[in-house]
């Protein structure tokens, strides 16, 4: 059992981030959303549930609000960035696990 609130933060390029769980099939991290870059993943499928807070996601070239209790897929390929409004925080589940030479950032 682990408490996320007892897990180290790091800065990660969405915001600061709490490492979960990771195997060679999934990866779970928190995110805290702060200063999100936009990016892209090529191998891997995020799949976002907002537990508290609200805000913005972007997705290519669309602009959704999000908040409490929304379930956001984000498939390869796909442009997305999330944008703070409220205290936003997401548990975010990635399939296969991220690696970092799978970040592509748009500038």
């Amino acid at each position: 059992m682990r408490s996320i609130k007892d897990l180290p933060s790091e800065h990660g390029h969405c915001g600061l981030i709490k490492r979960i769980f990771q195997d060679d099939n999934v990866s779970f991290v928190y995110l805290n959303v702060s200063q999100a870059a936009e990016h892209y993943h090529r191998d891997t499928t995020e799949y976002y549930l907002v537990t508290r807070g609200s805000g913005k996601i972007m997705l290519n070239d669309e602009v959704f609000g999000i908040s409490t209790g929304d379930f956001i897929e984000i498939p390869p390929n796909t442009r997305h960035k999330a944008f703070d409004e409220n205290e936003l925080e997401i548990l975010v589940v990635m399939i296969p696990p991220l690696s970092p030479e799978d970040n592509y950032f748009v500038s």
